[in-house]
């Protein structure tokens, strides 16, 4: 899976036609879990770390990898769940005012760890407002959508959704 999205990635950023490039960032946020009760939580809210890497295929479309860590949620039994977030989206874009607000929204697929392996779903969207021709200032909202297999049958017996809302600084090449 990670060689695939390292090759995915190499592709993008070779054909990328944007006159920047390929672009990184990193940012802070803070997230929402919604459990259903599965995981008898006391705290539902935390703050974490986005790192970002990717590149624009054009002005409208973008290939992105990412990871989103150090979500902390606290049970009522006082251990803790610490869901980690790798996931590759595509993103349309739509930009404005001279390209200098940038629209988007993404939709992607990845792996979530949180003692146990899966798979999950990310939707979302945004707004990046560029300094100049290389940085920019982003705010988002990720949607993760994961089920949790409870009796072994390789299904998702359990849904599990974090919002998780960031602001980030890209860096453009």
């Amino acid at each position: 899976m990670r060689l695939l999205l390292a090759l995915l990635l190499f592709v993008s950023i070779v054909e990328a036609k944007r006159g920047a490039g390929p672009y990184i960032g990193g940012g802070y946020g803070s997230s929402l879990i919604k459990d259903k009760g599965y995981y008898d939580l006391d705290k539902k809210s935390s703050n974490g770390y986005i790192v970002y890497a990717g590149a624009y295929i054009n002005d409208n479309l973008s290939v992105e990898i990412e990871h989103v860590g150090s979500l902390k949620y606290r049970q009522k039994n006082q251990s803790q769940i610490s869901p980690a977030f790798n996931d590759i989206n595509t993103q349309a874009h739509y930009p404005i005012w001279d390209k200098m607000i940038d629209l988007y929204v993404k939709f992607g697929a990845g792996y979530v760890e949180d003692g146990k392996s899966g798979h999950t779903f990310v939707y979302g969207g945004g707004m990046a407002y560029r300094i100049d021709a290389k940085f920019a200032l982003k705010v988002g909202y990720d949607y993760f959508d994961y089920g949790i297999d409870l009796n072994g049958d390789n299904s998702a017996d359990k849904k599990v959704a974090i919002e998780y809302f960031f602001s980030a600084f890209e860096v453009q090449f």
